[in-house]
């Protein structure tokens, strides 16, 4: 349809943020008309991806890209959307050039373009020409919000693959089309009672914004407990409930045999109780919301619109941890961003974070762990939680296919944990090794495919018609986890050279491999080993060939060690032929 500017009188709105004394209903209503959008509403602002993840827009800035992160949730709701989180929360204000500014409710940030006509946005305060977006009907009740001095682009989401940049982003993106965003409208429902959408005997504690209510009435901030999945993690001080439906509107709270009442309290007589614009409301011939008062400090049942909505909200089980058989420490339950951060990494090789939700405020671990090159993985709809200072992150989906989700340098002669492979795209892991100027050969074994880096020749073992020799093949790239041998190609520099070894796009090695011909094995190693028996032969620097290693010699990760028959005292490595 053609792209219709909605106009309207200019007049200046004074920005207020969501505070804790308002009514934050959590049910937002699907807005369907042009009118429904006014300056005095909350919205939320999505789109859908071409493969159906529908995307809603946060006020989370990905400062080095200039973009703003998009929360993707797996299917689109329909009419209504529950919600509660206010950084997903936005006002849509006009302007007296008939444009509009889309201004954070939380805290009073307009979405702002870096430059005119490009792509890159950001939140600021100021109002001004770069904040201006132009506001359009589109069909199928849906909206667009355009860059208001180009044309040709528009705010939407994309999915960003890019080095460091990986995730899914808001942006002023160009196309010749008009981009369909969906706007959810709070408190726009018209429903007598809200189908319940909890599960039958879930675990529940009575919430208002980051506020729970104790045993004793008190509220109770548990801003760190807030889960990804809209769940909470526990906390013994709050008072818990289970959720039991009467029926698709309905349901009691109960609590040791007894039930919450409406005096706030547990009665042994079953009370009822519904959700109304996402808030708990009595089942009465005039329905009482429960609020929580700020000013008092207490919660109230009430028939005006002052306080803030309370509603039953889902606890997590209890957080737990254990290290698997394969020195992986695998999470579970509901963990705070403070439990999360004081983690205990001892004794393991990596972490499985998959199981569990991410907190929404997730921070840098008080401790890291002892090995350098210690993976972290996480389910992939978390990973716009993950803090900047988690260094070795991969995201997995739920088919069990991973990720690496932004550039990562591992440290040389550190243990590489391997099991779980994953892709990587081009340069987005590396491996820096030093290598001596000297000319002669080192082994080298990477987990991720790669491309031999100026400066160094690297070359396969092959066989020869001399039994005590090798014949060398150079190569120009390397396959992830195979064996291989490398050296300078200016020798006589008296100082080592620091390569750089940078993935191509491809996927991690399972294991380390091993190059197999006739009479040896020439094998890899992430972890690192010792010689156990005589067979084992490694490169001597100094002499430029293999030698008998003598028991118990460490063969540090990244490094090959060359397994022959018994009785070879060793093999003179031949030059590389040109």
């Amino acid at each position: 349809m053609p792209r219709i500017l909605f106009l309207l009188f200019a007049f200046f709105v004074v920005f207020s943020p969501l505070q804790a004394e308002e009514k934050t209903t959590d049910v937002f209503g699907r807005v369907t008309k042009m009118e429904e959008v006014t300056d005095d509403g909350v919205y939320l602002i999505a789109c859908t991806l071409n493969d159906g993840r529908f995307v809603l827009l946060t006020n989370m800035v990905k400062t080095a890209a200039n973009k703003l992160v998009g929360s993707w949730m797996q299917e689109k709701p329909e009419k209504e959307l529950t919600y509660t989180n206010v950084t997903r929360m936005w006002r849509i204000t006009r302007t007296e050039h008939g444009t509009v500014r889309i201004t954070s409710a939380e805290n009073g940030k307009n979405v702002t373009r870096v430059k005119n006509g490009n792509l890159g946005i950001t939140l600021e305060t100021a109002n001004n020409s770069l904040s201006e977006w132009t506001l359009t009907a589109q069909d199928e009740e849906t909206f667009a919000l355009g860059d208001a001095t180009s044309a040709s682009r528009w705010l939407r989401a994309e999915e960003v693959t890019g080095n460091g940049t990986k995730g899914i982003y808001f942006d002023n993106y160009s196309s010749t089309s008009a981009t369909k965003l969906i706007l959810y409208r709070q408190g726009l429902s018209d429903r007598v009672g809200d189908k319940t959408t909890l599960e039958d005997g879930a675990t529940v504690g009575l919430n208002s914004g980051t506020l729970f209510r104790t045993a004793e009435g008190a509220p109770l901030d548990l801003v760190d407990n807030e889960l990804t999945n809209e769940a909470w993690a526990p906390d013994e001080r709050v008072e818990t409930f289970t959720f039991r439906k009467r029926d698709n509107e309905c349901f009691v709270l109960e609590k040791e045999g007894k039930f919450f009442d409406l005096q706030l309290q547990t009665s042994s007589a079953e009370t009822l109780w519904m959700m109304k614009n996402g808030t708990m409301t009595t089942v009465e011939e005039t329905p009482r919301s429960l609020c929580y008062d700020a000013a008092a400090g207490q919660w109230k049942l009430l028939t005006t619109e002052n306080g803030t909505a309370t509603r039953p909200a889902v606890f997590a089980t209890q957080p737990s941890k254990e290290i698997d058989s394969r020195g992986v420490l695998v999470l579970q339950g509901g963990w705070s961003a403070a439990s999360l951060a004081a983690l205990d990494f001892e004794g393991s090789r990596a972490a499985d974070l998959t199981q569990i939700s991410l907190p929404v405020r997730a921070r840098s671990f008080l401790s890291s762990p002892t090995a350098t090159n210690y993976p972290l993985f996480v389910a992939e709809n978390a990973a716009n939680a993950v803090p900047e200072s988690w260094n070795f992150v991969v995201t997995e989906k739920t088919d069990g296919s991973r990720h690496l989700l932004r550039p990562t340098e591992l440290t040389d002669k550190q243990p590489f944990f391997a099991e779980r492979v994953f892709s990587v795209d081009e340069s987005q892991m590396s491996l820096e090794r030093s290598i001596s100027g000297d000319g002669h050969w080192q082994t080298l074994c990477l987990p991720f495919p790669t491309r031999v880096p100026d400066g160094v020749t690297v070359a396969q073992l092959k066989e020869s018609e001399n039994e005590h020799e090798f014949a060398l093949h150079a190569v120009k790239e390397m396959g992830a986890g195979m064996p291989y041998l490398v050296k300078t190609n200016a020798p006589g520099e008296t100082t080592p050279l620091t390569i750089r070894f940078s993935s191509l796009k491809g996927t991690t090695a399972a294991a380390p491999a091993s190059h197999e011909l006739a009479g040896f094995s020439f094998r890899s190693t992430f972890d690192g080993s010792h010689v156990t028996d005589d067979t084992t032969y490694l490169l001597s620097h100094k002499e430029n060939a293999f030698v008998h290693a003598a028991a118990g010699s460490r063969i540090p990760p990244f490094r090959c060690e060359l397994i022959v028959q018994k009785g070879l005292k060793g093999l003179q490595i031949p030059r590389l032929k040109e």
